[in-house]
């Protein structure tokens, strides 16, 4: 995800269509790993027998959110402009991932306190 929100910043801060060129395959590369490594751990965690029921409710929801994104994005994209929306788009995914990572740290945490000796 990290690897996405940059290439959205990138995308949102360049100046001519030869720099998309250099910054658009760093999106895709952050999607093509994302969707790959969802799509192995979907099929680890599905029962043996659920798998190909399972790999079609994700394939749909990929693409139900390929069709409603832009439903539900537009008013932003014109709120914002489109190069714009790429570097909201960016920074509001690595605000969320740095609060995934700080409750997840701080769920380790609390579990590491528990098992300490106490004196």
């Amino acid at each position: 995800m990290m690897i996405i929100a940059i290439g959205f910043i990138l995308i949102g801060n360049i100046s001519s269509i030869n720099y998309f060129f250099l910054t658009s395959p760093i999106l895709g590369f952050g999607g093509g790993i994302l969707i790959a490594n969802m799509t192995a751990w979907m099929l680890s965690v599905a029962h043996h027998t659920k798998r190909i029921k399972s790999s079609s409710y994700l394939t749909s929801a990929l693409y139900m959110g390929q069709f409603s994104s832009p439903l539900l994005f537009h008013p932003m994209v014109e709120y914002f402009g489109v190069q714009d929306f790429f570097i909201v788009s960016g920074v509001g995914l690595f605000i969320i991932i740095a609060v995934f990572i700080v409750k997840h740290w701080m769920k380790i945490d609390v579990k590491l306190s528990s098992f300490k000796k106490q004196d």
